[in-house]
């Protein structure tokens, strides 16, 4: 059987979850405040999927993490605002080059904290 587009979409925004640490935006478009799909401390993402070959971001789908982000019903205190999309089974983020240039350079915290069996982990590979 296949899969509806809410299902694809539901399985896009769990994998995000996990992820990265974050928590779904519950009612995620059908709110008045939180309007894209996951959130965690630093960012908040929309998240689309298909089972296309293709899959078209516009600058629409950033306006809107823009606004959820920033705007007047946004979260505030510097979240930043991404779009993660999955095609084909391969997952892409996209954000803006400013705070991915903070995120390289260490301006900002680190994104995600490794837990100590993860840092165990990489030092037995070194």
């Amino acid at each position: 059987m296949t899969p509806t587009s809410n299902e694809i979409g539901d399985a896009l925004e769990d994998k995000v979850q996990q992820r990265l640490g974050g928590e779904r935006v519950k009612q995620s478009g059908g709110g008045s405040f939180w309007k894209l799909d996951v959130k965690d401390g630093v960012f908040i993402w929309s998240c689309k999927a298909t089972e296309k070959s293709f899959l078209r971001i516009t600058t629409d789908m950033f306006r809107e993490a823009m606004r959820a982000a920033r705007g007047v019903l946004g979260t505030g205190d510097g979240v930043r605002a991404g779009v993660i999309t999955e095609v084909d089974g391969k997952v892409i983020v996209s954000i803006d080059l400013e705070d991915f240039a903070e995120m390289l350079t260490g301006e900002i915290e680190p994104y995600l904290v490794p837990s100590k069996a993860r840092e165990r982990r990489l030092r037995a590979r070194k």
